[in-house]
C-alpha cells in the first residue's frame, strides 16, 4: 500500500483504543441517554458514519433491518446531522418509519461505525458494530441461509411529493423512470483516492438512448 493512501484504509491501535476509549464511549452513553426514552425496551443501534451518501443509507437501512430487526424491540439508526453533510431528507422519512432516527452532532462517536467487532452493550442499547463494508459482508452470508427478506415500503406522503416533482418535469402519470447513479469527478475532487469510482456520462450514452427508444424516461443522481 502506498503511503498516500495508508491513512485512509489503515487506523493505528494506539487511535482504535482512544476511539474506544472510557471518555468516547462515556460520552456516547450521554448521547444516547439525551435522545432515547428510558422505557425498558431493548434497543440495538446502527451507527451510519456517511449519512450524506444515499447509497450507503438506503442499503445498510435496509440489510442492518433485515438482520437485526428480531433481536430488539426497537432498531436505532445513528447517523450525521442534516446541514453539517447533504442528508437526503426524503429517504430519512423512509429510514425513520422502520428505525429510530437520532442525528448525531459528534462526528468521533460517528466514527465508530467503521470498525468491526462484537455488539457493545452499553446498558441503555446495544451498538451494532458493522463497519459499511461489513454490513455488506453479514448480508450476503444471511441472504445464503434462506432467510426471508423484508422490502421498504414508500409511505404516500412521500409517493405524492414524488408524483408532483414528476409532474413538474413533465413527466406523464404513470411513466417509467430509470434513476441513473453516477458520480463524476468534480464530486470531493480533492479525495483524489476515490477517483476510480467516478465516471463520465459519455459511458452511459447508449444504454440511456436505448431507454429513451423504449419509452423510459432517465434521472440522474450524483451523491447526495
Amino acid at each position: 500500500m502506498s503511503a498516500e493512501h495508508a491513512h485512509v484504509t489503515e487506523v493505528s491501535l494506539e487511535e482504535a483504543r482512544e476511539l474506544f476509549g472510557p471518555a468516547n464511549m462515556s460520552r456516547m452513553r450521554t448521547f444516547l441517554a439525551s435522545v432515547l426514552p428510558d422505557d425498558g425496551l431493548k434497543r440495538m443501534v446502527y451507527i451510519c458514519p456517511l449519512g450524506g451518501r444515499i447509497g450507503h443509507v438506503a442499503i445498510e437501512s435496509h440489510q442492518i433491518y433485515n438482520m437485526y430487526r428480531e433481536a430488539c424491540d426497537e432498531l436505532v439508526f445513528m447517523t450525521n446531522t442534516p446541514g453539517e453533510v447533504p442528508v437526503n431528507l426524503a429517504l430519512m422519512e423512509l429510514v425513520g418509519r422502520y428505525y429510530r432516527v437520532v442525528y448525531c452532532p459528534d462526528y468521533t462517536l460517528l466514527r465508530m461505525g467503521f470498525f468491526d467487532m462484537e455488539p457493545l452493550d452499553l446498558g441503555i442499547a446495544t451498538l451494532i458494530m458493522r463497519s459499511p463494508a461489513g454490513v455488506q459482508f453479514e448480508y450476503y452470508l444471511h441472504c445464503l441461509s434462506g432467510a426471508e427478506l423484508v422490502y421498504f415500503e414508500l409511505p404516500e406522503a412521500l409517493t405524492a411529493k414524488r408524483d408532483a416533482l414528476c409532474q413538474t418535469l413533465g413527466m406523464p402519470s404513470g411513466a417509467r423512470v430509470v434513476t441513473v447513479h453516477v458520480r463524476d469527478s468534480s464530486y470531493f475532487s480533492n479525495v483524489h483516492y476515490d477517483s476510480s469510482r467516478s465516471t463520465s456520462l459519455d459511458g452511459y450514452l447508449a444504454m440511456i438512448t436505448m431507454l429513451l427508444e423504449r419509452g423510459y424516461w432517465v434521472t440522474r443522481i450524483g451523491d447526495a
